[in-house]
């Protein structure tokens, strides 16, 4: 059985659970204002030192997630990153593509 941790939601402050899912990398969220997520631990660390207003507009984006998807938010490698000014990537992945058992 997955162990569910407590944890302040990094996108809007709520008290949220989160599990560990991708070999420590990210973390699977459950939060009651923002739903369901994926934040990788650098862009956590990110996010943690930008402004309000961009992590209001992450909290935003999770609920909206289409059918059978999740907002993941994660670094993305130098060659994506290329050509951007900014340094995260968010966006919804398809379920399927995900791992969504906690470890």
């Amino acid at each position: 059985m997955a162990t569910l941790l407590n944890e302040s939601c990094p996108l809007c402050e709520t008290a949220a659970e989160y599990c560990w899912v991708d070999s420590r990398n990210r973390k699977y969220f459950k939060c009651p204002k923002c739903t369901f997520f994926q934040i990788s631990t650098r862009a956590q660390k990110v996010l943690a030192t930008t402004s309000a207003e961009r992590r209001k507009r992450y909290a935003e984006q999770a609920p909206k997630a289409p059918a059978d998807h999740l907002l993941v938010i994660r670094m993305p490698d130098a060659e994506r990153r290329a050509g951007s000014t900014d340094i995260l990537q968010a966006s919804y992945v398809s379920k399927a593509d995900l791992p969504l058992n906690c470890e």
